[in-house]
């Protein structure tokens, strides 16, 4: 498919010229048959904790931006096992890490060959209910022809609406749900490096635990010491 290019450069339909999509053959037809929807702007194979991901970037058009407020690229991970083994999850947060100005932090698209993934996903869900948004297919719903624009939508409303991102219990220790708070933490980071003191003050529930651990994240690279 010849790709389809937005006036300020972003491929929304189609591969990206010169991309070599990486995977078996069912999952370059997969990921070939998602172009149809997305661009496909990225895809490699890594092997992480003695397991090989092959995974790529799908980009929205203005269509999920609209509708999704989906603005970032789409992690697209496959998972060829017939009984899905949570500890891909790892990678998936090592993935969003390491591509952390490209990638989506919550949304995932996750294409499975265990067959009962939708109710595992559900399952870790109601377990956790901080996890990420985890958009589940099977290899055999693509293998059937099953999948298309109407049945991507209508899975993405049922798993973006059927939670309140906003609803969570818990301070947040990581960057998936805590949204604009890059500009605080900075601001608190200048301080301590220009050594001047800093405080934060606030109602209860309101965020200030959640900016104190984004606080911690920032300086567990650099070796500082924080203490909570």
């Amino acid at each position: 498919m010849v790709a389809t290019i937005m006036k300020n450069g972003r491929v929304v339909r189609g591969v990206k010229t010169g991309l070599n999509i990486k995977g078996s053959r069912i999952e370059k037809n997969i990921t070939l048959k998602l172009s149809n929807y997305f661009g496909v702007t990225f895809s490699r194979n890594e092997r992480f904790k003695n397991t090989d991901y092959n995974f790529s970037f799908l980009q929205p058009g203005e269509a999920y931006i609209e509708r999704f407020n989906m603005y970032n690229e789409i992690l697209l991970l496959f998972s060829p096992f017939a009984d899905f083994d949570r500890r891909a999850f790892d990678f998936v947060d090592k993935t969003l890490s390491q591509y952390d100005n490209r990638l989506d932090k919550v949304c995932i698209f996750l294409v499975s060959r265990d067959e009962r993934i939708e109710q595992k996903i559900s399952d870790l869900n109601n377990e956790n209910k901080d996890s990420k948004l985890i958009i589940p297919f099977t290899y055999k719903e693509f293998e059937t022809g099953n999948v298309n624009e109407i049945v991507i939508e209508n899975k993405l409303r049922k798993y973006f609406y059927s939670r309140d991102l906003f609803a969570l219990e818990s301070p947040i220790n990581n960057d998936s749900y805590f949204y604009g708070r890059k500009k605080i933490v900075q601001e608190f980071y200048s301080k301590y490096i220009s050594g001047e003191h800093g405080g934060l003050f606030g109602l209860r529930k309101v965020g200030k635990t959640s900016v104190l651990y984004a606080w911690t994240e920032l300086f567990n690279p650099k070796k500082g010491i924080v203490c909570i």
